[in-house]
């Protein structure tokens, strides 16, 4: 049996240390490939006050093994007030990504200590 984590488990504790980062995030969704392919990019959502309307703007970033981001990923960062079934419809249409999995908040004694 591997001991390397499946994409799904790099976007569950990529979600958990979004949640618990610095930022306020409302929600966070998994990004699914309207193609199927052998692609393990992990996407994300993220809803959040704490950021500007700016449309989408994907900000893509490479692996990082020493933190255990074994995958590249992609962080789609959008105000509530843009997270609409227009800005679903131009991921799908434009990108080929649909939302899927919400993940949720993880639990206050399950959060990341910040020092």
């Amino acid at each position: 049996m591997s001991d390397v984590k499946t994409p799904d488990q790099m976007a569950e504790e990529l979600a958990e240390a979004h949640y618990s980062g610095g930022m306020e995030v409302d929600e966070i969704y998994r990004l699914d490939s309207d193609v199927e392919s052998d692609d393990k990019t992990v996407r994300l959502l993220e809803i959040t006050p704490d950021t500007v309307p700016a449309g989408i703007a994907p900000v893509v970033l490479g692996t990082h093994s020493a933190s255990g981001m074994i995958y590249p990923s992609v962080v789609v960062t959008v105000t509530p007030e843009e997270f609409t079934d227009e800005l679903r419809e131009r991921l799908r249409r434009e990108y080929g990504w649909t939302v899927g999995r919400k993940y949720q908040k993880p639990t206050r004694s399950k959060r990341v200590a910040r020092k």
